[in-house]
């Protein structure tokens, strides 16, 4: 799907919100040569993912570019909370993070 998806706009971002492996994103964006790839880890409590969206303790992405900023802008403004703290860390670290 990943090469489908860049074979028609390269430039895509594309984000990645599940429990993945620590150093899934890193392969995928060598094995398609891309830095479009990036992972948003969710918190999200079972029977509560539409207040944890709307009220998020915090959001972290795994990706430190532009990119990454516009789309936790996404997800502020999406939000009703719009003070939750946002972390921009290495891809590694964000799927780390969520494993734990």
């Amino acid at each position: 799907m990943i090469d489908f998806v860049l074979r028609f706009n390269p430039r895509t971002m594309i984000v990645v919100k599940s429990i993945l492996p620590v150093g899934f994103i890193r392969d995928i964006r060598k094995r398609f040569n891309t830095n479009c790839v990036l992972f948003s880890a969710e918190f999200l409590r079972e029977g509560r993912a539409l207040y944890d969206k709307l009220y998020p303790i915090r959001i972290i992405v795994g990706d430190q570019t532009g990119d990454a900023k516009r789309f936790a802008d996404l997800l502020l403004e999406g939000a009703v909370k719009k003070a939750a703290p946002v972390l921009f860390t290495q891809p590694d670290e964000s799927e780390a993070i969520k494993l734990f």
